[in-house]
């Protein structure tokens, strides 16, 4: 995931997954694609259920490539940022609440 500002919307934010040139890797895409546009507008219209959001999707140079959201920071960071001390129960417990409700 990259983090890439959008042109037709200065200010604005996104995650774009650059999806390898790779027939096995473009069909996981797509069916990555296919499940987040069903969860997207027809389970999470009214963002209960802490699903990512895809906004949309394109080709570049034959490379399929997902917009997403931009979230904050990814698990990794998070951790990091604690100076590899683990994370509270309490923010566990917020992740996995969140977790429990997507699926």
């Amino acid at each position: 995931m990259v983090k890439c500002e959008e042109m037709h919307n200065r200010g604005c934010y996104v995650a774009v997954k650059v999806v390898k040139n790779k027939i096995a890797y473009t069909q996981q895409a797509i069916s990555e694609i296919k499940i987040l546009s069903t969860l997207n507008h027809e389970y999470n219209s009214h963002e209960h259920y802490h699903v990512l959001k895809l906004k949309h999707h394109f080709v570049y140079k034959s490379h399929l490539c997902l917009v997403f959201e931009l979230l904050s920071v990814n698990l990794y960071e998070l951790i990091k940022q604690n100076n590899f001390r683990g994370l509270s129960l309490n923010l566990i417990r917020i992740f996995l609440n969140n977790c429990l409700k997507a699926v």
